[in-house]
């Protein structure tokens, strides 16, 4: 369940609101596979001021990062499904391609492009292309492919 590729929003909108009732909150950062920021709103969660302590027992440990934690919890919940699922999917957050872009790049497109810049390799170790040249046209064909 925590390792899924697509993440539950229903699932993330609860474990925000309950980070947001414990004296430890951040479990719907981990969930979303957000480490660091889990990391720092457990450790958030242990910053209490004695005034709040003091006024309201019931919420003693409401604090900072359990605050935060409520308004992503309410900050998920207005979001569209699809958006959360662009935000905090698994290919977004590892920094890969999304889906229509990693298919608009064809095999059969990166080897052609991988041999015409070995004969431009090879024209340059001739000395019929300056560095600059081939550069330039290596560049462009690299472009192609990203297009």
């Amino acid at each position: 369940m925590f390792f899924e590729e697509q993440k539950s929003q229903k699932f993330a909108i609860v474990l925000a609101i309950v980070s947001a009732m414990t004296p430890l909150s951040g479990w719907h950062k981990l969930y979303l596979q957000q480490y660091r920021w889990g990391l720092i709103y457990l450790l958030a969660s242990v910053t209490l001021t004695p005034q709040a302590m003091d006024e309201m027992p019931l919420l003693s440990y409401f604090g900072v990062a359990q605050a935060a934690s409520l308004l992503e919890g309410i900050w998920y919940f207005l979001q569209s499904e699809e958006a959360f699922q662009q935000r905090f999917s698994r290919a977004e957050a590892s920094g890969s391609l999304d889906g229509k872009r990693a298919e608009a790049i064809h095999p059969q497109m990166v080897s052609e492009t991988a041999q015409a810049i070995r004969k431009l390799d090879q024209l340059r170790e001739d000395g019929l292309l300056s560095e600059y040249e081939f550069e330039q046209q290596r560049r462009q064909l690299i472009d192609g492919i990203k297009k």
